[in-house]
């Protein structure tokens, strides 16, 4: 098939053209860049998940869920920051949580939730203990307070998102 050049089409349809051209390329560049592909999760990502789990709790931001952007539910029974306790079953060093600010719990020690102290689990199993593949979220304000979320990594080219799927609270 034959093309005609562009200088052989009069100037409005060759703006058209070029418009047409650009916008598909765009297009593509942003899907290429931006859309999550199935990136091997690496120990980098999963410490960068913890780190935002945990600003985002602590300012009270949005963040991306299974229901759109929305502030983590119940965050405001945490009354003394200067009161959380990590617990960690991630396999991550316990160097990341401590640089966080967040307060190992001693052996024989057991926070008192329903006195203020908050507890803030990292964990890879679920509501059965059985293993999960993505790491759960887990802060522990009571003897009745608590929620759960699942950290999905998506990795595209560009960045990392991290999307909270709320698992249970009680």
């Amino acid at each position: 098939m034959n093309e005609i050049p562009d200088s052989a089409l009069p100037p409005k349809t060759a703006k058209r053209v070029w418009g047409r051209r650009l916008a598909l390329t765009s297009a593509w560049l942003a899907a290429v860049l931006l859309v999550p592909l199935p990136f091997k999760i690496t120990t980098e990502d999963e410490t960068r998940a913890v780190v935002h789990a945990w600003q985002t709790l602590v300012q009270d931001r949005r963040v991306l869920t299974d229901k759109g952007y929305t502030r983590l539910k119940e965050r405001d029974f945490i009354e003394d920051w200067s009161r959380v306790y990590f617990h960690n079953e991630t396999g991550l060093p316990d160097e990341v949580f401590l640089n966080l600010g967040l307060k190992p719990i001693a052996p024989g020690q057991k926070p008192n939730v329903d006195q203020g102290d908050v507890v803030v689990e990292f964990h890879r199993r679920g509501m059965m203990r059985e293993p999960v593949a993505n790491i759960q979220f887990t802060y522990v304000f009571g003897s009745l307070g608590a929620q759960c979320y699942e950290l999905r990594i998506l990795k595209c080219l560009l960045m990392r998102h991290f999307l909270y799927v709320h698992k249970w609270m009680a």
